[in-house]
């Protein structure tokens, strides 16, 4: 088994329109499914994503939200104003959609996205930080390619990468 990750092979990247991810970029790197512990996973994860996507694509992306950071025994991220700006860097907010509220923009510096909902006692008390996951709407902005160091490409020949 090989990993690969979409830097390594340009024949992937910029290959979405759009990408959907709810609920899983706040696990990658604490180790919980197997994977490498890497304080940074979920930067990585979007770094990749990013690459991902062709310029001018579309990113709909939910996590946990709340007025802190946090953790959570190392089972999930809890995004407070300072990790969510890091997490999405590179990207251009166009808004945010919770509780039936479309709010447009780069709101991500205002109180509303980090003001939970009250939520019925029977879901609170099994929530060290109380939080709320709105769908985040982001799009890679119409820039070039970032310069890169060109090294052998790790992809198999058998997906077609020319890239040696």
């Amino acid at each position: 088994v090989a990993l690969l990750r979409v830097s390594d092979c340009p024949r992937y990247t910029g290959l979405f329109d759009v990408v959907v991810s709810f609920s899983g970029v706040e696990h990658d790197g604490l180790g919980r499914y197997g994977d490498p512990v890497n304080p940074e996973g979920d930067l990585a994860a979007l770094r990749e994503i990013w690459l991902s996507l062709r310029a001018g694509g579309l990113l709909f992306v939910a996590v946990p939200v709340a007025a802190v950071d946090a953790v959570h025994r190392l089972q999930h991220r809890v995004y407070g104003p300072k990790r969510l700006r890091r997490l999405v860097r590179g990207f251009e907010v166009l808004g945010w959609v919770w509780d039936g509220r479309i709010i447009a923009g780069d709101t991500l510096a205002g109180p509303d996205l980090y003001t939970t909902p009250r939520q019925p006692p029977h879901f609170r008390r099994n929530m060290k930080t109380e939080h709320h996951q709105p769908v985040l709407c982001l799009r890679r902005p119409n820039q070039q390619p970032r310069a890169s160091t060109r090294r052998p490409c790790p992809c198999p020949r058998s997906l077609g990468c020319t890239r040696r």
